[in-house]
Parts: structure tokens; sequence; C-alpha cells
């Protein structure tokens, strides 16, 4: 015996719960040459203070 199981699956909703699907907005706020040198400092000297301990 075969079943049909294209017109249950068709009748189910895909989406889960019941809230409508919504996009937030994500508007980032505008990176200066002060962070992103900050940024760079902290990387080196936290890669450099790794480097060390690993080494020693």
């Amino acid at each position: 015996m075969l079943t049909d199981e294209t017109s249950d699956r068709q009748l189910q909703s895909s989406r889960f719960g019941r809230k409508d699907n919504y996009a937030a907005a994500a508007v980032a706020a505008p990176s200066t040459l002060a962070d992103d040198i900050r940024l760079f400092a902290i990387t080196f000297v936290g890669g450099f203070l790794f480097m060390t301990v690993f080494l020693a």
C-alpha cells in the first residue's frame, strides 16, 4: 500500500510559531581612525603577550 504524504506536508505550515517574520535593520556606527588604531594596538599587544608566554 502506497500513501501520498505530499498532500499532508503541503497542509502543514513550515513556519515555527505564530509571530510574523521581520528583519531588524542594523546600523553600524561609523568607525574612526582612532578606533581602528586602538583595535590594532590591543590586538598587537595581546598577540605579543600570548607569544611571549607561549614561547617562554
